[in-house]
């Protein structure tokens, strides 16, 4: 019982001591702001350090080309036509099919890196095999890549994708 009693007091000593005063206003906005602006700071270091944000050099001149872009993928979808990635002892198979068959690669030219980052990017050498596959032979660490490949049919139809796949901890490990 004398200790909460000895809580009151305390507490109406300190509320009655000072009065809020300009100082104590300036010094809570000073510590309010500084919070803001520090974590600001932080997060536009973060994205300029791990994003160029560059996805096309002029947006308004893609966008008047996406319908096209996008007919012509569901063109290509409907001819029956697919293409997909694997990454397999320090090689990247690019695979061409059309339903379900492969596909002889005209040409292929290709650039990997990371989806969300330019810093890992690398332009890639393929080497063709004659039934629908083309390789790079490339070292990658663990995680999520991208493999944006343009690739000509040996008819001359042209496909630009980007493919997405995952590199696993034990594919990275026997690379090293």
């Amino acid at each position: 019982m004398k200790s909460a009693l000895n809580m009151t007091t305390l507490l109406d000593t300190l509320l009655a001591r000072k009065s809020f005063t300009g100082m104590h206003m300036l010094a809570v906005m000073l510590v309010f702001f500084g919070t803001i602006i520090s974590v600001n700071l932080y997060m536009a270091r973060q994205a300029m350090e791990s994003w160029t944000g560059l996805v096309v050099e002029n947006s308004y001149v893609a966008s008047q080309h996406f319908n096209d872009d996008v007919a012509e993928r569901e063109r290509l979808a409907g001819l029956g036509y697919s293409l997909h990635a694997t990454y397999a002892n320090e090689t990247l198979t690019i695979h061409l099919a059309r339903s379900g068959k492969p596909l002889a690669i005209g040409s292929i030219e290709g650039r990997v890196g990371r989806p969300v980052t330019a810093m890992e990017d690398r332009d890639l050498t393929f080497s063709l095999t004659g039934d629908g596959t083309a390789r790079s032979a490339l070292k990658l660490g663990a995680g999520l890549w991208k493999a944006d490949v343009l690739v000509r049919t040996a008819s001359g139809e042209m496909m630009e994708r980007g493919l997405r796949f995952i590199v696993t901890e034990a594919e990275a490990e026997a690379v090293q």
